[in-house]
């Protein structure tokens, strides 16, 4: 049987799936067959964190999903560029951000209230009211925003998204620096253990040498901890503060059904959650005027994609440099690299 469809899962393969949503990670995770032992969590977490880097590449991050849908603060730890990075950047003259390629970090760019209340108004708004600004948008230049509210058709918006977009078009210059973050690992193994004590998922094991399970109640794993151990090296349920080196845990072979674990991590990323602005060319050319506002007046094809997905997740990434192309006149992708001295990098 195929054990993504198992109908129950070990901790390993229930870890596996809440960090990738990766079918094939979770087979990767599964208890160890006749052919060979089961895969120790370290393999399981660098297989995971490589397909998590691939899902963020296509605009699906499930890290920040999984602080989001905890409700836990996310501790936001700025990121310091090696000194070659730096050289780098000042050789090409562009911000350290546009010559790294690392999934794990984000640019956090300066807030502009006027424009993340215009696009919170856009994305609640009405198809009268997306009809309007749509034509007031296709094909327009950061040049026309001026024009846009003695528009006639303007006046038929709604009160509140005409004075959203009022707000927008006067808005002032952005003021701060850009800073680059990198998110913590969400602590996945504690999440685990209170969604067992508050009962969102339920578990069943079985004591050492003993062939007959039972399940775990919510008391049982108010004293267990979730950790890697024992004689296999994988996650097991421990008492808290004796996780051993021999053995299987605790409680061995715990597991948890396949369907609660389904329902707890959709595989469908949570659109109504991440989409705070909607998926569709007006949306991103809003999103790409104010980075050339940022920027003063230019941003390259590379980085303007870069900015419309982290705005708006999953936006086509090859779409999303055709509209910066077609907003900045821009035909340059973005840096390829330190262009002197090529003749003699060939030769040496």
């Amino acid at each position: 049987m195929d054990p993504f469809f198992d109908p129950f899962w070990n901790l390993d393969q229930v870890r596996a799936w809440a960090c990738t949503r990766d079918p094939e990670v979770v087979r990767f995770a599964a208890a160890g067959t006749r052919r060979g032992s089961p895969k120790s969590t370290l393999a399981i977490t660098i297989r995971s964190a490589h397909s998590a880097s691939k899902s963020k590449q296509v605009g699906r991050d499930v890290n920040l999903e999984l602080w989001r849908a905890s409700g836990w603060p996310i501790p936001e730890n700025a990121y310091i560029a090696p000194m070659a990075v730096e050289r780098l950047a000042n050789d090409l003259g562009v911000p350290i951000f546009q010559v790294l390629n690392d999934v794990s970090l984000e640019v956090r760019f300066p807030r502009c209230e006027a424009t993340d209340r215009f696009l919170q108004a856009y994305s609640r708004a009405g198809e009268s009211d997306l009809q309007i600004l749509q034509s007031l948008f296709r094909g327009a230049r950061p040049k026309d925003e001026g024009t846009w509210l003695g528009d006639p058709a303007v006046a038929s918006l709604s009160p509140e998204l005409r004075q959203r977009l009022a707000d927008y078009v006067n808005r002032g210059e952005v003021q701060g620096p850009w800073r680059l973050l990198r998110h913590a690992d969400f602590p996945i193994e504690d999440y685990l253990v209170r969604l067992f004590r508050t009962g969102r998922l339920t578990s069943n094991a079985n004591l050492p040498n003993d062939p007959i399970g039972r399940a775990l109640t919510r008391a049982d794993w108010g004293g267990l901890e979730i950790a890697v151990g024992g004689d296999s090296k994988r996650l097991s349920a421990w008492r808290i503060g004796y996780v051993s080196k021999s053995g299987g845990g605790d409680f061995e072979n715990a597991r948890v059904e396949r369907d609660a674990v389904l329902r707890e991590f959709p595989e469908a990323p949570p659109l109504a959650q991440s989409l705070a602005v909607p998926p569709t060319d007006d949306a991103a050319r809003t999103v790409i005027r104010q980075a050339m506002t940022d920027s003063n007046g230019f941003v390259g094809q590379e980085k303007g994609a870069e900015i419309v997905r982290l705005k708006i997740p999953g936006f086509p990434k090859k779409r999303a440099m055709q509209l910066v192309k077609e907003l900045t006149g821009n035909d340059k992708p973005g840096p390829k690299g330190p262009r002197k001295n090529r003749a003699r990098n060939r030769a040496g």
